[in-house]
């Protein structure tokens, strides 16, 4: 027996026993095995058998990816999360000739730069109306992979387009000849190649109707509907064989439960009834749609089809059809069944996509009797030059067309498409004359009483300079503004030429309008009004002065006037509006078991709680409960929670002084994503320390813990390691010197287990006597304790804060020995003048952080105010102070808080290869809130920075404020207060010396959320001078800022960065931007910005440099409490240990 390898396909090479290594086994199979193969190896290898009576032959083509990605794509073991690249699609892909188009976009043969790879081009034009139902198909896609599922490869999208790049496929409309087709070749369209044949056979059929449904269960399974099924998404993976593979998912949707909202859009002879009749549709719409093509492939006859999309419509309504026994007679019994079973009017009835795959029928593609009835394909001809004019009147010429069903019966035509038109929608008519009014006079315009006693204020510029975004000029938000700017100009133009001369109050007309040509590009963000407040101010007024009102909000103006009169009003009102301790929060649901949403909500008086489910009142029912418990907490319960309860729910609280809401969002919750394959640091003779990442998906829960599997090379079964992994590392021990092994990883959260992940490649242990692998305390720690069996527990016990301190402050602790009852074993971080340590509670081994202050004179009025700040607040989102000590005589104060991750916002992004709009929006959110139950309390925290905001967790993104060293008391009428902390995250008020308010902090969050979105300082300049100048005159660039940042985000920092507090959001109103919007559109939309964290690493390492810098030297601190003498604590890094296990 002989192994050759044709290499290029052409020279032949006899394969001898030193190259390849060929192995014999009783029986009668060879095998040649291929040791460490190498690119070289790829080529076409064939294996001939000789004996006396002559000889047989056989061939295998063999590739060799180098990629583990690329080998789990091409494999179909692991898909891809595609992203749309902001880059033009011409530098990495050559355009060549259109293959189709259809009704949402053109299809171009596109060649990869790189590999010379064959794809597909689906370019897509729409407008920003059409961008959802674009980014829907990516969405879909990318939660598919299947071999008879077309998949994605590659995205890129600009402001007017889309366009996919996915695995190709030919129509009838190519020239195959002009295109050199290696790879990813494409048969074609299904129709287009029966046409091609004088007849098929029923095994044929069921052949194709099983790949389908092969294909329809992939998608059933995640709950995903294709709606849109018809014979043209039916193709041919390779010229001349018989893969089917389905396309085009623009209409496809996740069902969120049993039904979903009617559907009116689709090709009318394919829709189900309940698409027709305008009723929900679901998953058995798609088995309606397999029936139809079953159908139309068994006798060339579309069972619904009419003169025009009307009457077929209208039959589809009826749902009336017939086996015609002239034709249906030659056909198999099971056929007809197969297809009764499907075409049933009652959605309920039909064949789900598991039972139709365990049909008899399919069993025909198996038994190919030699006597067959053969179908003549005369009829599906026919049938093909009908539906090509269809679809080709349908087709785009370049613009996404999407017309509902309905219009076919609006429409003289009687199609959903009507013939001639091109673009949907149409262009605008010409405009039709009207007649002309008579004028009036001015005098008629005159109001008939006295204006109300208010200043209108000037329009003056805020710009002290020539350049910079106060120059930009941008289109407007609302396009209705400037035509109604012009009706503004005609009431002014009819004033006669001396009505100008003569403006006094009695004469002077109070709509007159006050119009600037040019406006600031800071100015745009104005023209987004509150509904809430402008509704306020209106109902000041009466009608007659309301376009003036309207119009000084449009132009960008809000008077100080109304909002100090607002904090006068609410300052001497009785009582206290409610305000939200503790928000509902993100809550993953699974179906059948309860679940609850919990919110405590305090005033005075009381206020009455009330829950909304996408606006609109939640009701009680005998599932739903609406409760109260003794605290007074409000408590929404699911009892048991099913798919249909996913969505966005609002709750708010009312009483006679004001009311307050908060949002949060029900997800359904799944396992998690299957881990990729850890990664071998260190090896010695019987250890090996992995390291892995967290994986992707978490399922909308957080990872609990991990379980590590490995077997030896020639092994078939998995040893377990440990199930109960809670950290991204682990040192797997006692193995064999000298063998190669392979690990794997599942990964578990709430709901259960993942999938295993890929296993690593062959890992060889050293000889006997290598040195041992090396981790450090903190790894030797987790180690032992994973290694202990401890049990990882899906629920933790949910613990409350205690808000009796908000009455009954902690105070000063003179008396007893500090170190008598704590341990301080490592040092954390050090500031201007205090030290961060982490103890041991020696009483109950409660791991703690104290922070020691020293107690000079020019230090001791700061150290008094954090103590005032912190011994009186409890929140969620501020790190919660458990005892103060100032023992007597000594010049340290102590301040034992609660124990947090450790990493500050800067330390945990940067560690990251890169992170999401999503995360930097869900920091922010969090730091409003905290920034909300400060101002309520009545405090400003007046030195936001990034070292302030700490990681309660890295499992997920959960973030505390700390350090209140500068925090003061601010009411909403202003306080003068002391600049501290670094210039450059100071609002402009405090640096000239002006009253601060609550909307100061608002400045500091806008620096910060600009620094995780750019890597840069907004107003840092080269002399402290001219950052002050910066900050005063609002000078900050927008082109630091990601590329591939969100409009959105870029008007919420052009919301906050304003000269005038009263102009910046409070932290309540800041929730309501649409930036913040919780909505699945919006989420998806900052997931989809991805941003690389090698700028923001640079950021980090400077700033903690400079602030090591002005860090305290002193040895002092820590060597009162390391066992005496000046001994300090040694410095701890297992913060960063942990960020560079988990990333």
């Amino acid at each position: 027996m002989t192994f050759t390898i044709n290499e290029e396909y052409s020279s032949n090479l006899t394969l001898l026993p030193l190259d390849k290594e060929i192995l014999f086994r009783e029986p009668d199979t060879h095998i040649l095995q291929i040791n460490d193969a190498i690119c070289k190896d790829e080529g076409l290898y064939s294996i001939s058998a000789r004996n006396v009576a002559g000889s047989i032959s056989n061939s295998v083509m063999i590739h060799i990816e180098e990629s583990e990605q690329e080998y789990g794509y091409l494999t179909y073991s692991k898909g891809r999360d595609i992203k749309p690249k902001n880059k033009p699609l011409g530098d990495l892909y050559d355009i060549g000739d259109e293959l189709g188009r259809g009704t949402q976009g053109i299809t171009y043969h596109a060649v990869e730069r790189l590999t010379g790879r064959n794809y597909a081009a689906k370019i897509m034009h729409g407008k920003s109306d059409l961008r959802p139902f674009m980014n829907n198909e990516i969405e879909i896609m990318n939660a598919l992979n299947h071999r008879k599922l077309i998949r994605l490869y590659d995205a890129f999208t600009t402001d007017r387009s889309l366009t996919l790049i996915t695995e190709l496929y030919i129509s009838e409309h190519t020239k195959l000849d002009s295109l050199t087709l290696k790879f990813r070749a494409g048969g074609g369209e299904l129709l287009d190649n029966l046409t091609k044949q004088p007849y098929l056979t029923e095994s044929e059929v069921a052949g194709y109707i099983r790949q389908l449904l092969w294909g329809l269960e992939h998608m059933h399974d995640q709950n995903i509907a294709h709606l849109g099924l018809t014979i043209g998404d039916l193709l041919i993976a390779h010229p001349g064989g018989d893969d089917l593979k389905i396309c085009d998912f623009g209409l496809s949707r996740r069902l969120a439960y049993g039904k979903l909202a009617s559907l009116d859009y689709g090709m009318p002879e394919y829709v189900a009834p309940e698409v027709a009749n305008g009723d929900g549709v679901g998953l058995p719409a798609d088995m309606w749609s397999v029936g139809i093509i079953t159908y139309l492939l068994l006798s060339g006859i579309s069972p619904f089809k009419g003169a025009n999309d009307r009457e077929t419509l209208t039959r589809v309504k009826d749902g009336k059809w017939e086996f015609h026994e002239d034709w249906w007679s030659k056909i198999s019994a099971e056929a007809k069944d197969f297809i009764k079973l499907l075409l049933v009017y009652q959605s309920e009835g039909r064949m789900d996509v598991h039972v139709a795959l365990r049909h008899p029928w399919l069993n025909f593609s198996d038994k190919m009797p030699a006597s067959q009835y053969k179908i003549n394909t005369d009829g599906l001809r026919n049938y093909y030059n009908s539906w090509r004019d269809w679809y080709h009147n349908a087709s785009c010429r370049s613009w996404y067309r999407r017309r509902p069903l309905s219009g076919a019966f609006t429409h003289p035509s009687r199609m959903v498409y009507p013939p001639g038109h091109v673009y949907t929608p149409e262009p605008t008519p010409e405009r039709t004359p009207r007649e002309p009014k008579e004028p009036r006079t001015w005098e008629d315009s005159v109001p008939s009483r006295e204006p109300l006693d208010y200043e209108v204020g000037n329009f003056k510029s805020e710009s002290h300079y020539q350049y910079g975004p106060d120059t930009y000029l941008l289109q407007l938000r609302d396009t209705d503004f400037p035509v109604r700017l012009r009706e503004y100009m005609k009431v002014a133009a009819k004033r006669g030429p001396g009505y100008s001369l003569s403006l006094a109050d009695q004469n002077y007309d109070w709509r007159t309008p006050v119009i600037r040509e040019r406006r600031r590009f800071t100015d745009v963000m104005d023209e987004e009004i509150d509904d809430e407040r402008k509704e306020r101010i209106n109902q000041y007024g009466s009608a007659e002065v309301y376009s003036l009102r309207r119009l000084r909000k449009e132009l960008g103006t809000r008077l100080d006037g109304h909002a100090e009169a607002e904090a006068i009003i609410e300052y001497k009102r009785e009582g206290q509006p409610p305000f939200f301790r503790e928000k509902p929060q993100q809550l993953p649901i699974v179906e059948d078991q309860p679940a609850e949403l919990v919110c405590y909500a305090v005033g005075e008086p009381k206020p009455i709680v009330q829950w909304f489910k996408n606006d609109q009142v939640l009701m009680e029912s005998k599932r739903v409960k609406i409760l109260e418990d003794e605290a007074g907490r409000s408590i929404l319960r699911f009892e048991p929670a099913i798919q249909m309860d996913v969505g966005i729910y609002k709750v708010v609280a009312r009483n006679k002084v004001g009311q307050t809401h908060a949002r949060a969002r029900l997800v359904l919750a799944s396992t998690p994503g299957s881990p990729d394959s850890p990664e071998a640091t260190e090896i010695s003779d019987t250890e090996v320390l992995l390291r892995w990442k967290q994986p992707r998906d978490d399922g909308h829960s957080a990872v609990l813990c991990y379980s590590l599997q490995y077997k030896e090379a020639d092994k078939v079964e998995w040893n377990d390691v440990a199930s109960n992994i809670d950290h991204e590392f682990y040192v797997v021990r006692d193995l064999r010197p000298n063998v190669d092994h392979q690990f794997r990883l599942s990964t578990r959260n709430s709901i259960g287990w993942s999938e295993k992940g890929i296993p690593t490649p062959l890992i060889k242990t050293k000889e006997t006597g290598a040195p041992k692998v090396q981790v450090t305390r903190a790894m030797k720690h987790l180690q032992q304790m994973t290694e202990s069996g401890g049990e990882i527990t899906a629920d933790e016990p949910i613990s409350r804060l205690d808000y009796s301190v908000e009455t009954s402050p902690i105070q000063w602790i003179s008396d007893g020995q500090l170190s008598e009852k704590y341990s301080f074993v490592s040092e954390l971080a050090r500031g201007r003048f205090s030290v961060v340590v982490k103890g041991i509670e020696k009483a109950t081994d409660k791991v703690i952080v104290a922070k020691l202050l020293e107690l000079r004179p020019d230090t001791e009025t700061q150290v008094s105010r954090e103590f005032e700040a912190l011994r009186s607040l409890r929140h969620e989102r501020v790190a919660s102070l458990e005892a103060a000590y100032k023992p007597a005589g000594s010049s340290i104060a102590v301040l034992v808080q609660e124990k947090l991750q450790g990493a500050d916002i800067l330390t945990y992004l940067s560690s990251r290869h890169e992170y999401t709009e999503q995360v930097v929006a869900m920091v922010i959110m969090q730091v409003l809130d905290a920034l909300q139950y400060l101002h309520w309390r009545g405090y400003c925290h007046l030195d936001l920075q990034p070292d302030n905001v700490v990681m309660a967790s890295v499992r997920s993104i959960q973030v505390k404020l700390v350090d209140l060293g500068s925090a003061q008391r601010v009411s909403k009428l202003g306080t003068t207060v002391e600049q501290v902390g670094d210039i450059e995250y100071t609002a402009p008020e405090v640096i000239n010396d002006e009253p601060a308010y609550p909307q100061t902090d608002i400045w500091s969050v806008g620096v910060l959320m600009y620094i995780l979105l750019s890597g840069t300082s907004p107003f840092r300049a080269s002399d402290p001078e001219e950052t002050r100048q910066n900050i005063t005159f609002v000078r900050y660039r927008f082109e630091h800022l990601y590329k591939e940042l969100t409009p959105e985000a870029t008007r919420f920092l052009m919301l906050v960065f304003k000269r005038t507090p009263s102009k910046r959001p409070t932290a309540e109103e800041a929730h309501e931007h649409r930036w913040l919007l919780h909505t699945e559109f919006m989420i998806k939309k900052r997931e989809r910005a991805v941003f690389l964290g090698n700028r923001l690493k640079e950021f980090s390492e400077a700033y903690h440099t400079k602030k090591s810098q002005e860090a305290t030297k002193s040895e002092t601190l820590t060597g009162a409490f390391s066992g005496g003498g000046k001994a300090s604590l040694m410095r701890s890094s297992s913060v960063q240990e942990e960020l560079y296990t988990t990333f």
